[in-house]
């Protein structure tokens, strides 16, 4: 065997290695954009909920566990344009200010004023996290504007 097919294998075996971590990347990018879509429409309908039964201090709080370990994933997987990671980043930092809010509910429950009081502020937090065709009024139509590009 000369030297031109030993460079030759090496080459090709690089390249296989390569186009194998490449498809696993891209794997694994499609799955997170998925992961967070699920979660931004878990959120949303955990708002809708929210604004509909009119529960003062519910005992169940948006998830935001694949915002902290995929986005930052995403960030160094995918490169990431400004706008879309600002989207998700008002989005979740809404969900984040709607759950303290949640907890300050809780806390204000034996004080029917101070409980009215989270309540309707928690109501503005959650209108941000709901369905909207006005992209300006919802933080939730803006993330998923992102979403559904991205799980193409």
């Amino acid at each position: 065997m000369g030297w031109a097919e030993v460079g030759f294998g090496t080459v090709l075996g690089f390249a296989l290695s390569e186009a194998k971590e490449f498809l696993r990347r891209k794997r694994r990018v499609k799955a997170q954009w998925q992961a967070l879509q699920a979660e931004v429409a878990v959120c949303g309908e955990y708002s809708q909920i929210f604004l509909q039964d009119e529960i003062r201090a519910p005992s169940y709080r948006v998830p935001t566990l694949c915002y902290g370990t995929a986005l930052p994933q995403l960030l160094t997987d995918a490169g990431i344009e400004y706008a879309d990671v600002r989207a998700l980043t008002l989005f979740y930092a809404q969900a984040d200010s709607f759950n303290r809010g949640l907890d300050q509910a809780e806390l204000a429950r034996n004080d029917p004023n101070r409980l009215e009081v989270e309540y309707q502020r928690c109501r503005l937090k959650a209108e941000k996290l709901v369905p909207s065709e006005d992209a300006g009024a919802s933080f939730y139509k803006n993330a998923m504007d992102v979403l559904s590009v991205k799980v193409k």
